[in-house]
């Protein structure tokens, strides 16, 4: 290796991101600062497995894998001091303190582990994952798309809408036909409030793969914020029937059942993607399927609705201007 680092400590990398994702998920109901360290891990750890597996034969290719590589062994102190700090609280447990952490040690071991502890490494994970992002732009290592993806879904976690939409436009421009992007689309309209853009993102992700349980499941999200009871319904019960052990959709499936007319109960406010599109994974190439019907939205006296919704927000597109053009006009007019 030309920058002074051996392979193992590129693995040992990847092990260390393995472990913290292992504790993370072991970690039920884990504050959101945790959850959002899980897709920054999920992000680099699938990027850098590819680039490890990266054979190319250009010598400017392989200088740029050389200078990801060396990049990585950056992250090494900070998450080896991560990980220590996570042993020395398993060792103040006592009792907890096991081969297998049971759930009670799971969380007070975390508990203790500060929100200064997480931003730290968060904040290194982000800016390693930028400037590989950048390196593999310029790079044309196969399954660009993948990284773009997991890009975007980074920077949704991280309530970073504008890079999130950038990523996701530059990933569209390069295939209309993954469901995957499709989703991610339709999650960033809606946190923007963009409530129909979103129903045709998740509309078009339903007609290239109908099979995609989080395509139905965020469209029932959809439907019941718009109230429209009836069509959260039938979303959300073929997003039960594909994914049965979703306890999300069974739960407001029963209460919209149970619900008098006119009662609203608690409606669904949070979509979700779907599982990370490694770079390593092939990408699909897929035909939409026009006979699939989804209905439209029913957003009588909108301004008034979205008020009442969201306060005295602005309404409006956040999303304006050329940037936006790509998308509405691929929603709206391209062929896929």
């Amino acid at each position: 290796m030309s920058f002074g680092f051996a392979i193992g400590d590129f693995i040992a990398v990847l092990g260390l991101f393995e472990r913290i994702a292992i504790e993370l998920r072991n970690y039920r109901d884990a504050p959101a600062r945790f959850q959002n360290l899980i897709v920054e891990l999920d992000l680099l750890r699938s990027t850098l497995t590819h680039v490890l597996q990266a054979q190319t034969d250009d010598q400017n290719d392989k200088l740029i894998v050389e200078r990801i590589r060396a990049i990585v062994t950056h992250c090494h102190q900070p998450l080896l001091a991560f990980v220590d700090k996570l042993r020395s609280k398993e060792r103040s447990l006592g009792h907890n303190r096991t081969a297998r952490l049971s759930d009670v040690g799971i969380r007070m071991k975390w508990s203790m582990v500060t929100q200064k502890d997480v931003d730290e490494l968060r904040k290194i994970l982000l800016s390693e994952m930028l400037t590989i992002n950048m390196l593999l732009s310029v790079q044309q290592l196969p399954r660009r798309l993948g990284c773009l993806l997991s890009s975007a879904r980074a920077f949704l976690e991280l309530d970073r809408l504008p890079e999130a939409f950038e990523a996701l436009q530059q990933a569209v421009y390069r295939n209309l036909r993954v469901p995957d992007i499709w989703i991610s689309v339709g999650v960033l309209y809606f946190m923007v409030n963009q409530y129909r853009d979103s129903l045709d993102a998740l509309s078009t992700s339903v007609r290239l793969n109908a099979h995609t349980w989080e395509s139905w499941y965020n469209l029932g999200v959809l439907y019941d914020y718009c109230r429209q009871p009836a069509d959260a319904l039938d979303a959300l019960g073929r997003a039960s029937k594909l994914k049965p052990s979703h306890p999300e959709s069974h739960r407001r499936i029963g209460e919209l059942k149970g619900l008098e007319p006119g009662a609203s109960g608690e409606y669904l406010n949070i979509m979700i993607h779907c599982e990370l599109l490694y770079i390593s994974d092939s990408i699909p190439v897929l035909i939409e399927d026009e006979s699939i019907h989804v209905n439209p939205l029913n957003l009588e006296d909108e301004e008034e609705w979205l008020t009442e919704r969201e306060g005295d927000e602005d309404a409006g597109d956040v999303f304006e201007g050329d940037d936006d053009d790509v998308l509405h006009y691929i929603m709206s007019d391209a062929e896929i």
